[in-house]
Protein backbone atom coordinates (compact mmCIF):
# COMPACT_ATOMS: atom_id res chain seq x y z
CA UNK A 1 0.00 0.00 0.00
CA UNK A 2 1.71 3.19 -1.20
CA UNK A 3 -1.00 5.71 -0.22
CA UNK A 4 -1.45 6.88 3.39
CA UNK A 5 -4.40 9.10 4.34
CA UNK A 6 -4.01 11.61 7.15
CA UNK A 7 -6.95 12.97 9.20
CA UNK A 8 -6.46 15.55 11.94
CA UNK A 9 -7.93 18.50 13.80
CA UNK A 10 -4.75 20.36 12.75
CA UNK A 11 -4.75 22.19 9.42
CA UNK A 12 -1.48 20.39 8.50
CA UNK A 13 -2.48 16.73 8.94
CA UNK A 14 0.65 15.18 7.40
CA UNK A 15 2.97 16.86 9.89
CA UNK A 16 0.45 16.74 12.78
CA UNK A 17 -1.26 13.36 12.67
CA UNK A 18 -3.19 11.89 15.61
CA UNK A 19 -4.30 15.34 16.75
CA UNK A 20 -7.92 15.11 17.88
CA UNK A 21 -10.53 17.83 18.36
CA UNK A 22 -11.98 18.54 21.80
CA UNK A 23 -15.28 19.96 23.05
CA UNK A 24 -15.67 20.70 26.76
CA UNK A 25 -19.37 20.69 27.67
CA UNK A 26 -18.57 22.79 30.74
CA UNK A 27 -17.73 25.80 28.58
CA UNK A 28 -18.83 25.07 24.99
CA UNK A 29 -22.03 26.38 23.48
CA UNK A 30 -24.05 23.52 22.03
CA UNK A 31 -24.78 22.38 19.43
CA UNK A 32 -21.08 22.79 18.62
CA UNK A 33 -19.15 22.55 15.34
CA UNK A 34 -15.61 21.30 14.66
CA UNK A 35 -13.37 21.66 11.56
CA UNK A 36 -11.40 18.58 10.46
CA UNK A 37 -8.62 18.39 7.87
CA UNK A 38 -7.48 15.68 5.47
CA UNK A 39 -4.45 15.02 3.28
CA UNK A 40 -2.59 12.08 1.78
CA UNK A 41 0.84 10.93 0.65
CA UNK A 42 1.60 8.51 -2.21
CA UNK A 43 5.08 7.13 -1.55
CA UNK A 44 5.41 6.19 -5.24
CA UNK A 45 3.98 9.41 -6.69
CA UNK A 46 5.21 12.54 -4.97
CA UNK A 47 3.06 14.86 -7.08
CA UNK A 48 -0.17 12.88 -6.86
CA UNK A 49 -3.59 14.51 -6.59
CA UNK A 50 -6.22 12.93 -4.39
CA UNK A 51 -9.94 12.66 -3.86
CA UNK A 52 -11.20 12.04 -0.36
CA UNK A 53 -13.96 10.05 1.33
CA UNK A 54 -14.88 10.67 4.96
CA UNK A 55 -16.97 8.23 6.96
CA UNK A 56 -18.55 8.64 10.38
CA UNK A 57 -17.92 5.51 12.44
CA UNK A 58 -20.67 4.29 14.80
CA UNK A 59 -23.01 6.97 13.35
CA UNK A 60 -25.77 8.52 15.46
CA UNK A 61 -28.61 10.89 14.65
CA UNK A 62 -26.74 13.87 16.13
CA UNK A 63 -23.51 14.88 14.29
CA UNK A 64 -23.82 16.21 10.73
CA UNK A 65 -20.95 16.23 8.17
CA UNK A 66 -20.76 19.22 5.86
CA UNK A 67 -19.59 16.83 3.12
CA UNK A 68 -18.08 13.38 2.73
CA UNK A 69 -16.05 13.91 -0.45
CA UNK A 70 -14.02 17.05 0.25
CA UNK A 71 -10.53 17.30 1.67
CA UNK A 72 -11.62 19.31 4.71
CA UNK A 73 -14.98 19.08 6.44
CA UNK A 74 -17.00 20.53 9.28
CA UNK A 75 -18.85 18.34 11.77
CA UNK A 76 -21.80 20.22 13.28
CA UNK A 77 -24.79 19.63 15.58
CA UNK A 78 -22.63 18.13 18.34
CA UNK A 79 -24.53 18.09 21.64
CA UNK A 80 -24.44 14.59 23.09
CA UNK A 81 -21.77 13.52 25.57
CA UNK A 82 -20.03 10.88 23.46
CA UNK A 83 -16.83 10.88 21.42
CA UNK A 84 -17.15 10.94 17.61
CA UNK A 85 -14.72 8.93 15.43
CA UNK A 86 -14.14 9.45 11.70
CA UNK A 87 -12.10 7.63 9.07
CA UNK A 88 -10.56 9.10 5.91
CA UNK A 89 -9.81 7.26 2.65
CA UNK A 90 -7.74 8.99 -0.05
CA UNK A 91 -7.70 7.99 -3.72
CA UNK A 92 -4.99 8.86 -6.28
CA UNK A 93 -7.10 10.46 -9.03
CA UNK A 94 -4.64 9.37 -11.72
CA UNK A 95 -4.16 5.72 -10.71
CA UNK A 96 -7.41 5.14 -8.71
CA UNK A 97 -5.28 3.51 -6.05
CA UNK A 98 -6.67 4.11 -2.53
CA UNK A 99 -5.42 4.20 0.99
CA UNK A 100 -6.49 1.35 3.29
CA UNK A 101 -10.32 1.11 3.42
CA UNK A 102 -10.53 -1.57 6.09
CA UNK A 103 -10.88 0.21 9.44
CA UNK A 104 -9.22 -2.71 11.19
CA UNK A 105 -6.11 -2.61 8.99
CA UNK A 106 -5.95 1.16 8.36
CA UNK A 107 -3.15 3.08 10.10
CA UNK A 108 -4.06 5.29 13.05
CA UNK A 109 -3.14 8.42 11.04
CA UNK A 110 -6.24 7.99 8.88
CA UNK A 111 -8.54 8.37 11.92
CA UNK A 112 -9.53 11.46 13.89
CA UNK A 113 -11.75 11.80 16.93
CA UNK A 114 -13.83 14.59 18.38
CA UNK A 115 -13.45 14.12 22.11
CA UNK A 116 -16.47 15.40 24.06
CA UNK A 117 -15.63 16.10 27.72
CA UNK A 118 -18.34 15.85 30.37
CA UNK A 119 -19.59 19.00 32.06
CA UNK A 120 -18.77 18.04 35.65
CA UNK A 121 -15.61 15.88 35.55
CA UNK A 122 -14.19 16.40 32.09
CA UNK A 123 -14.31 12.69 31.24
CA UNK A 124 -15.12 10.98 27.94
CA UNK A 125 -17.40 8.29 26.63
CA UNK A 126 -14.94 6.51 24.33
CA UNK A 127 -15.97 6.11 20.70
CA UNK A 128 -16.59 2.61 19.41
CA UNK A 129 -13.40 1.13 17.93
CA UNK A 130 -11.14 3.81 19.41
CA UNK A 131 -7.46 2.82 19.59
CA UNK A 132 -6.54 5.44 22.18
CA UNK A 133 -8.91 4.65 25.01
CA UNK A 134 -6.31 4.06 27.74
CA UNK A 135 -5.84 7.77 28.66
CA UNK A 136 -9.62 8.19 28.84
CA UNK A 137 -9.84 5.20 31.17
CA UNK A 138 -7.25 6.77 33.46
CA UNK A 139 -9.28 10.00 33.51
CA UNK A 140 -12.32 7.99 34.56
CA UNK A 141 -10.38 6.34 37.38
CA UNK A 142 -8.97 9.67 38.62
CA UNK A 143 -12.39 11.34 38.57
CA UNK A 144 -13.98 8.53 40.55
CA UNK A 145 -11.18 8.33 43.11
CA UNK A 146 -11.09 12.09 43.62
CA UNK A 147 -14.83 12.43 44.10
CA UNK A 148 -15.09 12.87 47.87
CA UNK A 149 -18.82 13.57 47.52
CA UNK A 150 -19.49 9.84 47.25
CA UNK A 151 -20.24 7.88 50.38
CA UNK A 152 -20.84 4.24 51.17
CA UNK A 153 -24.62 4.82 51.36
CA UNK A 154 -24.63 3.15 54.77
CA UNK A 155 -27.98 4.77 55.51
CA UNK A 156 -29.76 3.21 52.54
CA UNK A 157 -32.52 0.95 53.78
CA UNK A 158 -33.66 -0.30 50.40
CA UNK A 159 -32.25 -0.25 46.87
CA UNK A 160 -33.99 -1.58 43.78
CA UNK A 161 -31.78 -0.64 40.87
CA UNK A 162 -28.40 0.39 39.60
CA UNK A 163 -29.37 3.92 38.58
CA UNK A 164 -28.55 5.53 41.90
CA UNK A 165 -27.11 8.51 40.04
CA UNK A 166 -30.65 9.58 39.09
CA UNK A 167 -31.25 12.03 41.90
CA UNK A 168 -34.04 14.51 42.36
CA UNK A 169 -34.70 17.20 44.95
CA UNK A 170 -34.74 16.03 48.54
CA UNK A 171 -32.05 13.40 48.10
CA UNK A 172 -34.41 10.75 46.72
CA UNK A 173 -33.18 8.59 43.83
CA UNK A 174 -35.91 7.52 41.45
CA UNK A 175 -36.26 5.41 38.35
CA UNK A 176 -39.53 5.32 36.48
CA UNK A 177 -41.30 6.98 39.40
CA UNK A 178 -40.20 4.34 41.93
CA UNK A 179 -37.77 5.09 44.75
CA UNK A 180 -34.40 3.38 44.37
CA UNK A 181 -33.41 4.04 47.96
CA UNK A 182 -34.43 5.97 51.04
CA UNK A 183 -32.28 7.69 53.64
CA UNK A 184 -32.55 7.19 57.38
CA UNK A 185 -30.86 8.27 60.60
CA UNK A 186 -28.07 10.82 60.78
CA UNK A 187 -27.99 11.40 57.00
CA UNK A 188 -31.17 13.49 57.28
CA UNK A 189 -31.07 16.92 58.92
CA UNK A 190 -33.31 17.67 61.91
CA UNK A 191 -36.55 19.48 61.13
CA UNK A 192 -36.84 23.13 62.10
CA UNK A 193 -39.76 25.54 62.19
CA UNK A 194 -38.90 26.61 58.62
CA UNK A 195 -37.19 23.55 57.10
CA UNK A 196 -38.45 20.01 56.69
CA UNK A 197 -36.30 17.17 58.02
CA UNK A 198 -36.22 14.15 60.32
CA UNK A 199 -38.47 13.98 63.37
CA UNK A 200 -38.57 11.43 66.17
CA UNK A 201 -41.72 10.13 67.84
CA UNK A 202 -41.98 11.03 71.51
CA UNK A 203 -43.58 7.67 72.23
CA UNK A 204 -44.94 4.70 70.34
CA UNK A 205 -48.41 5.04 68.87
CA UNK A 206 -51.24 2.84 70.12
CA UNK A 207 -52.51 2.58 66.54
CA UNK A 208 -51.34 -0.21 64.29
CA UNK A 209 -49.46 0.42 61.04
CA UNK A 210 -47.53 3.50 59.95
CA UNK A 211 -47.69 6.41 62.44
CA UNK A 212 -49.43 9.54 61.17
CA UNK A 213 -48.41 13.10 62.00
CA UNK A 214 -51.21 15.49 62.95
CA UNK A 215 -51.05 18.47 60.61
CA UNK A 216 -53.86 20.38 62.27
CA UNK A 217 -55.12 20.31 65.82
CA UNK A 218 -58.70 19.26 66.61
CA UNK A 219 -60.14 21.58 69.25
CA UNK A 220 -63.26 20.72 71.25
CA UNK A 221 -64.94 23.52 73.24
CA UNK A 222 -67.49 22.39 75.84
CA UNK A 223 -69.71 24.14 78.32
CA UNK A 224 -72.47 23.09 80.72
CA UNK A 225 -74.93 25.22 82.68
CA UNK A 226 -78.19 24.85 84.62
CA UNK A 227 -78.94 28.56 84.92
CA UNK A 228 -79.90 31.52 82.76
CA UNK A 229 -78.97 35.12 83.61
CA UNK A 230 -80.93 37.94 82.01
CA UNK A 231 -79.76 41.46 81.15
CA UNK A 232 -80.71 42.75 84.60
CA UNK A 233 -78.48 40.14 86.24
CA UNK A 234 -81.38 38.08 87.54
CA UNK A 235 -80.54 34.41 87.91
CA UNK A 236 -83.00 31.76 86.76
CA UNK A 237 -82.36 28.18 87.83
CA UNK A 238 -83.61 26.86 84.53
CA UNK A 239 -82.76 27.11 80.82
CA UNK A 240 -85.01 29.76 79.29
CA UNK A 241 -84.87 32.48 76.65
CA UNK A 242 -83.60 35.67 78.29
CA UNK A 243 -83.00 37.90 75.29
CA UNK A 244 -85.23 36.90 72.37
CA UNK A 245 -84.44 37.16 69.53
CA UNK A 246 -80.79 38.29 69.82
CA UNK A 247 -77.60 36.56 71.00
CA UNK A 248 -76.78 39.38 73.37
CA UNK A 249 -76.98 37.43 76.64
CA UNK A 250 -75.00 34.21 76.23
CA UNK A 251 -75.51 31.03 78.16
CA UNK A 252 -71.86 30.06 77.44
CA UNK A 253 -68.80 31.99 76.22
CA UNK A 254 -65.45 30.77 74.88
CA UNK A 255 -62.46 33.10 74.47
CA UNK A 256 -60.30 32.07 71.49
CA UNK A 257 -56.75 32.52 72.73
CA UNK A 258 -53.47 32.90 70.76
CA UNK A 259 -54.51 31.21 67.49
CA UNK A 260 -57.33 31.48 64.99
CA UNK A 261 -59.88 28.68 65.10
CA UNK A 262 -62.04 27.35 62.30
CA UNK A 263 -65.47 26.21 63.52
CA UNK A 264 -66.70 23.07 61.72
CA UNK A 265 -69.68 21.83 63.78
CA UNK A 266 -71.54 22.21 67.03
CA UNK A 267 -74.13 20.37 69.10
CA UNK A 268 -76.26 20.94 72.16
CA UNK A 269 -78.34 18.84 74.52
CA UNK A 270 -80.93 19.50 77.23
CA UNK A 271 -81.36 16.74 79.77
CA UNK A 272 -84.86 18.04 80.41
CA UNK A 273 -86.62 20.26 77.88
CA UNK A 274 -88.97 21.73 80.48
CA UNK A 275 -92.69 21.51 81.03
CA UNK A 276 -93.64 22.41 77.42
CA UNK A 277 -92.91 21.07 73.95
CA UNK A 278 -91.87 24.48 72.67
CA UNK A 279 -89.08 24.22 70.09
CA UNK A 280 -85.66 25.01 71.47
CA UNK A 281 -83.19 26.94 69.31
CA UNK A 282 -79.54 27.30 70.26
CA UNK A 283 -77.39 29.75 68.26
CA UNK A 284 -73.65 30.34 68.22
CA UNK A 285 -71.87 33.46 67.04
CA UNK A 286 -68.59 35.34 67.46
CA UNK A 287 -67.46 38.88 68.22
CA UNK A 288 -64.48 40.75 69.59
CA UNK A 289 -63.82 40.91 73.32
CA UNK A 290 -64.47 44.65 73.29
CA UNK A 291 -67.85 44.09 71.62
CA UNK A 292 -68.69 41.29 74.06
CA UNK A 293 -68.16 43.63 77.02
CA UNK A 294 -70.82 45.97 75.59
CA UNK A 295 -73.18 43.04 74.94
CA UNK A 296 -73.18 43.79 71.23
CA UNK A 297 -74.94 41.35 68.95
CA UNK A 298 -72.38 38.85 67.55
CA UNK A 299 -72.02 37.57 64.01
CA UNK A 300 -74.09 34.40 63.65
CA UNK A 301 -72.15 31.21 62.89
CA UNK A 302 -75.01 28.70 62.92
CA UNK A 303 -78.15 27.68 64.82
CA UNK A 304 -79.95 24.43 65.67
CA UNK A 305 -83.68 24.10 66.33
CA UNK A 306 -85.12 20.96 67.96
CA UNK A 307 -88.76 20.25 68.91
CA UNK A 308 -89.17 17.99 71.97
CA UNK A 309 -91.22 14.82 71.53
CA UNK A 310 -92.79 15.33 74.94
CA UNK A 311 -92.61 17.62 77.95
CA UNK A 312 -89.65 17.05 80.30
CA UNK A 313 -87.93 14.85 77.68
CA UNK A 314 -84.25 15.13 76.77
CA UNK A 315 -83.33 16.68 73.40
CA UNK A 316 -80.17 16.66 71.28
CA UNK A 317 -79.30 18.73 68.22
CA UNK A 318 -76.24 18.68 65.97
CA UNK A 319 -75.10 20.74 62.97
CA UNK A 320 -72.19 20.52 60.55
CA UNK A 321 -71.17 23.86 59.08
CA UNK A 322 -70.86 23.50 55.28
CA UNK A 323 -68.40 26.39 55.00
CA UNK A 324 -66.35 26.38 58.22
CA UNK A 325 -66.15 29.80 59.87
CA UNK A 326 -62.84 31.30 61.02
CA UNK A 327 -62.80 32.99 64.41
CA UNK A 328 -59.80 35.24 64.96
CA UNK A 329 -57.45 34.83 67.90
CA UNK A 330 -58.66 36.86 70.87
CA UNK A 331 -62.32 36.87 69.80
CA UNK A 332 -65.20 35.31 71.74
CA UNK A 333 -67.56 32.53 70.68
CA UNK A 334 -70.96 32.67 72.40
CA UNK A 335 -73.75 30.11 72.63
CA UNK A 336 -77.26 31.32 73.48
CA UNK A 337 -80.77 29.90 73.69
CA UNK A 338 -82.64 32.17 71.27
CA UNK A 339 -85.91 30.25 71.22
CA UNK A 340 -87.54 28.11 73.89
CA UNK A 341 -89.52 28.05 77.10
CA UNK A 342 -90.41 31.07 79.19
CA UNK A 343 -89.62 31.52 82.88
CA UNK A 344 -91.17 28.84 85.03
CA UNK A 345 -91.33 26.31 82.18
CA UNK A 346 -87.61 26.02 81.35
CA UNK A 347 -85.41 23.02 80.93
CA UNK A 348 -82.47 21.69 82.89
CA UNK A 349 -78.78 21.13 82.18
CA UNK A 350 -77.73 22.69 78.86
CA UNK A 351 -74.56 21.17 77.33
CA UNK A 352 -72.88 22.78 74.30
CA UNK A 353 -70.03 21.28 72.25
CA UNK A 354 -68.22 23.21 69.50
CA UNK A 355 -65.85 21.36 67.15
CA UNK A 356 -63.04 23.40 65.62
CA UNK A 357 -59.56 23.03 64.15
CA UNK A 358 -56.36 25.02 64.51
CA UNK A 359 -53.76 25.08 61.74
CA UNK A 360 -50.28 26.56 62.08
CA UNK A 361 -49.15 28.49 58.99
Amino acid sequence: MSIIAYASANADPVNNPLEDAEIDLATASTPASVSLYGDAVDTEDAGASFSFAWSLLDPTSGPVLSATDTQNITVSNISAWHNIRLHLVATNTATSETSETDVILAPSASFVEIRVLSENRGIQKVAKGSRSWHPALEDWADAIEANDALNDLSDVTNATGAELEILRGGGLAESGGSALHTHAGAHIADATTTTSGVVQLEEASDATGTPRVITQERVILTASTSISVDSSGTRHDEIIVVNTPTLTIPHASFVVSRHDLKVHAFSFSLRDCGSTTTSVKVSIGHLTQAAALTRANPTLIDAITVTPSAANSPIIGTATIAAPVTVSAGDVIVATVTQGASAGQGGQQLDVVIEATRSVT
